[in-house]
């Protein structure tokens, strides 16, 4: 009766970079399908507080103060939110499938330009997110620069 010894899973050469790309990947899909729900709903809330001041619970200056910042950007806040809610989807979508791949050292190719793709995404949120669409795909092309560095660990 002979046992197989546990097969021990190798230690990548990638270190941290396929869980940190994993967490970002779930991340922005949290935050891209809260910002979708809030595109949907945003005209709701606008006039709920239309309501409220007309009767009289809330001041003109809170609802003037309210009003700016949903329209601090000069388009219609649910076309914002829904913008950026799809972008930062897509992007988690393509570094939670990048993170996989280098996770199990399979696929390179996919797992590269599947980085790639998520880091270029929230270049596209520069109109409304300045710190987002520079911090997230700087830090994306370092982790895509990773991947591509240890390309010869991949199996395929």
């Amino acid at each position: 009766m002979s046992q197989t010894p546990p097969t021990v899973k190798k230690k990548s050469p990638l270190g941290p970079v396929p869980i940190m790309i994993l967490i970002y990947g779930i991340l922005a899909i949290v935050g891209g399908i809260s910002s979708i729900l809030v595109g949907f709903s945003i005209d709701a809330l606008i006039q709920m507080m239309d309501e409220l001041y007309e009767s009289g619970q809330i001041t003109y200056e809170d609802l003037q103060t309210f009003k700016d910042a949903i329209y601090q950007f000069g388009a219609s806040p649910s076309v914002v939110f829904l913008y950026t809610g799809c972008l930062m989807l897509s992007s988690g979508i393509f570094a939670v499938i990048s993170g996989a791949k280098a996770n199990n050292l399979k696929d390179w190719k996919i797992s590269f330009w599947c980085c790639i793709a998520a880091s270029v995404l929230p270049i596209f949120l520069i109109p409304y997110d300045l710190f987002s669409a520079i911090i997230l795909p700087i830090v994306g092309f370092l982790m895509c620069y990773q991947i591509y560095k240890y390309k010869d660990s991949y199996s395929s």
